[in-house]
């Protein structure tokens, strides 16, 4: 966690005064003076500098008018009539609380137990909220039409709440504390995302006044129902409401009656059905939370099933139909002889979607302060995250290897690229990053050869995942390696995050598949490496944009965890950058494997100046940002086949577009969309046809056939104020027709810009620990900083905004930033004045891992806050 600097009022408005004579205003409103991590005043340095620049909130993100936090305006919206306007697609943040619960702040006394927000919705929407601590905190979802009626609710006890609008019109949500206080993120998007099974929403169909319930065994409950052990399991209990003396269970009277006070004036005016339904769900909510209750749903009216993707969130994962993985699975799911080795910060070993997807690994962190674990070297590559030391880690290593093989089709969480594919462990990287040695040390393992660990494996790893690299050659690093790539080992490598040319290792070295990283629309990222010695790229994501508008950041999703509380919580969560594009490439490659067991890296070498794996993006043939091209795992299949049976194969022509969905949202006029031939053999497309009467589709770089880059542009003076539209482009070919949906959101012009709050800006000195601290207020979208009186050093620069004033920022609630990203964060050498510094905040939803198993969270005792570690 990282603390928020608080120092007396009279002190701020004396140094708030000093520094806006000094900087003529900048920084957003001034700075609140530099301070020491407890709150004390830092003497400047002798020699002192500058640091300056701009903070760009994220597209489509959006804040709750009324939060905890006293450094920011106060709008109310807890009514109909006051309720706040917003769009679709969004991300929102806010704060609800019940009185006297939460941080003291603005909200604390009186309570600020509804949120409402209006919004246009065009129709198959999602609307999700994501809070903190479900334990403590009970946050309930409604929806509500334009005549202020209930269409929905939704209202469970594991911390995510989702529902869908299925018909276009304006609606009102309303987000209820319905106990305890907590931070939310609420988002808004198109109907990519499905609802959780387990969900418990008052549109499903069940039966009013009843409940099934499996009570725990040598409980007084279990024992007056006398319900008995089975090979089934627990013997399920039918409750009804209406007949509490049915069974005899202490205190559940009054528990429902406590929990129903509120279904009058949240669903006014519903039917006697609907009431009795809320009910319901609320006996539901306060059977869930006792001791003696092993599960409790409602009782189901069952109608003919409905299929749903085995893992949920697999829907989420835009980047796997970037590279054309659909149909590769078609070929091939991978081989559980095929082994990768990801050599990271370790990976969370327990976490549900990696546990049955290990082969045995080790940690070759040789220095125990670097480590976190207590030790050196030893065979637990588990990753023990931040520990509380300031920060919260990443769980850089775990999120890398869900992406190359998340345990798939198990109806949980996300998918990972190679179904069979076991996963290595080695943890290289620790707080402070990895040394060569250790690197050295853990190749030499993958390998089978000799190394400190004392251990010679059996079965040496085929790929190696090297998510991490900076500057600096390294001869015995590049020795070794030779070894490797000389036994037929596959080297994968990150291009690195500097936007620069200057070479990164162990990317650079000969004998390594440098990757670079694009965007979800296929565009170099703006972060990523570039040079001659680039070779592929692959989807890294970008957090700052929803180009898909489904109301989630545009990064990466794969595994990860949450350790800012006492116990390590797994998470699925979204990042950015050219270590999530690198695993894209070994996930790829090891399902080659599969098919081609003699695949080396010799041979990938050959087909990638051929550019036979990949799709020709950015300038014709090679090029510094794209390498190769952007990697196309059918055609990376198919190459695979013709060296293993000696016969080349054809692929079927197919149409694809880039992005597969357009949001505009309230600023952006217009897009560009990328249209080729996903396969093999000849495709002619015809004009792209859109009825829309506010777009227009221009030809950008096209060939005869009609594929290539067209731009997608929205007139904006066609539309009306406050209102969001949405419609499709078709494309239709010889081989198949696509649809593009595409939305826009026109604001009121008297609406403000963007705004997620008072942002709390800390430069943190990586020497001397010593935390500067400036505070500013959004200018048209932007937080414009400056800090003065710097002592030389390293440092690293985060933000965030605190609207549960809990003294904390960057928690996983909360909008955060971090130069150049918040999970990567830059090393800004202060020996000078700096200025022009620019770099995003916004949130980052994470998707908890067990949803289902509260138990899972016991001993948590506050919100969950995360401040990720820093990553090379």
């Amino acid at each position: 966690m990282v603390k928020k600097i608080h120092l007396p009022g009279f002190i701020q408005i004396l140094l708030l005064l000093f520094f806006c004579a000094s900087c003529g205003g900048g920084g957003g409103g001034g700075a609140t003076e530099q301070g020491a991590e407890d709150g004390s005043i830092v003497n400047p340095s002798p020699v002192a500098f500058s640091v300056g620049g701009k903070i760009v909130i994220s597209s489509g993100n959006l804040m709750d008018s009324d939060t905890n936090d006293p450094n920011s305006s106060v709008k109310e919206n807890n009514t109909f009539e006051t309720a706040q306007s917003i769009s679709s697609p969004s991300t929102l943040g806010g704060y609800v609380n019940e009185p006297l619960k939460g941080a003291t702040g603005t909200s604390f006394v009186l309570g600020d137990r509804s949120d409402i927000y209006v919004v246009s919705f065009t129709g198959n929407e999602i609307i999700s909220l994501s809070f903190a601590d479900s334990l403590i905190n009970d946050l309930d979802l409604y929806l509500y039409n334009a005549l202020f009626e209930i269409v929905d609710s939704s209202k469970d006890v594991v911390g995510i709440e989702t529902l869908k609008v299925n018909v276009p019109g304006t609606y009102y949500i309303r987000v209820y504390a319905h106990s305890g206080a907590s931070a939310y993120v609420l988002t808004l998007g198109n109907d990519l995302v499905p609802i959780s099974n387990s969900q418990m929403i008052l549109s499903q169909k069940f039966m009013p006044g009843e409940a099934i319930v499996g009570f725990k065994q040598s409980t007084d409950a279990a024992d007056s129902l006398s319900v008995q052990e089975t090979h089934g399991g627990v013997v399920p209990v039918l409750l009804r409401l209406d007949s509490p003396s049915t069974y005899s269970i202490s205190s559940l009277a009054s528990q429902v009656e406590e929990i129903t006070s509120d279904t009058a004036a949240l669903i006014p005016g519903a039917s006697e059905s609907l009431v009795e339904k809320d009910r319901t769900l609320n006996l539901l909510k306060a059977l869930k939370r006792r001791e003696d209750v092993d599960y409790a749903e409602p009782n189901f009216i069952r109608k003919p099933s409905v299929v749903t993707p085995s893992d949920p969130y697999y829907v989420r994962q835009w980047n796997y139909p970037l590279i054309n993985l659909p149909n590769a699975w078609g070929t091939t799911t991978g081989d559980s002889d095929v082994i990768v080795a990801v050599m990271d910060t370790g990976v969370l070993l327990n976490h549900p979607d990696m546990v049955d997807r290990l082969t045995p690994g080790y940690d070759f962190i040789s220095s125990p302060a670097n480590g976190l674990d207590g030790d050196g070297i030893d065979d637990d590559p588990d990753d023990p995250g931040g520990q509380g030391n300031g920060t919260t880690s990443s769980f850089h290593g775990t999120h890398v290897a869900g992406t190359i093989g998340a345990a798939t089709n198990n109806s949980l969480g996300v998918a990972g690229i190679s179904w069979n594919t076991m996963i290595m462990p080695l943890r290289v990287i620790g707080r402070d990053g990895g040394t060569s040695y250790d690197i050295v040390q853990a190749l030499r393992y993958a390998a089978g050869l000799e190394n400190d660990s004392g251990l010679f494996l059996q079965q040496r790893a085929d790929i190696i995942n090297m998510s991490f690299g900076s500057t600096g050659y390294s001869q015995s690093e590049q020795n070794i390696i030779n070894t490797l790539t000389g036994m037929g080992t596959i080297l994968v490598a990150a291009a690195g995050n500097d936007s620069s040319s200057q070479p990164v290792y162990p990317a650079a070295y000969s004998g390594v598949v440098a990757v670079g990283a694009v965007t979800l629309e296929k565009k170099a990222a703006w972060y990523t490496n570039y040079g001659s010695w680039i070779d592929i790229s692959a989807p890294g994501g970008d957090t700052s944009t929803d180009i898909n508008g489904d109301g989630f950041p545009d990064g990466v999703l794969s595994t990860g965890g949450d350790d800012s509380s006492e116990s390590i919580r797994f998470l699925y969560t979204f990042l950015q950058g050219t270590s999530m594009a690198v695993p894209h490439v070994a996930g790829v490659f090891a399902l080659m494997k599969s098919i081609y067991p003699g695949l080396d890296m010799d041979t990938v070498i050959d087909l990638l100046e051929e550019m036979r794996l990949t799709d020709d993006t950015g300038s014709p043939g090679r090029d510094d940002f794209h390498g190769n091209g952007l990697v196309n795992a059918q055609k990376c299949l198919s190459a695979a086949i013709e060296l293993a049976q000696g016969v080349q194969t054809l692929d079927p022509p197919v149409l694809a577009a880039t992005p597969g969905a357009i949001n505009f949202g309230a600023t952006a006029n217009t897009m560009t969309l990328t249209i080729a031939n996903g396969g093999d053999g000849d495709l002619w497309m015809d004009e792209p046809v859109s009825s829309l009467f506010w777009l227009t589709i221009t030809r950008d770089q096209t060939d005869t056939a009609n594929l290539g880059t067209y731009l997608v542009t929205v007139d904006r003076s066609l539309l009306n104020e406050g209102t969001s539209y949405s419609g499709t482009i078709t494309l239709t070919s010889t081989a198949n027709t696509l649809s593009i949906p595409v939305t826009v959101y026109q604001p009121s012009q008297a609406s403000t810009g963007m705004d997620l709050g008072t942002h709390y800006i800390q430069m943190v000195n990586t020497e001397t620990d010593q935390v500067f601290q400036v505070v500013a207020n959004a200018e048209n979208g932007e937080y414009p900083f400056l800090f003065t009186g710097l002592p030389a050093g390293a440092y690293r620069l985060y933000a965030g905004n605190d609207p549960d004033n809990d003294g904390y920022i960057l928690g996983s609630w909360e909008a955060a930033g971090g130069y150049k990203t918040v999970d990567a964060p830059t090393l800004i050498h202060v020996n000078r004045d700096i200025s022009g510094i620019e770099f995003f905040t916004g949130y980052n939803f994470v998707i908890s891992a067990d949803s289902q198993a509260l138990s899972s969270n016991t001993g948590r005792t506050q919100e969950t806050k995360r401040v990720l570690q820093s990553e090379e």
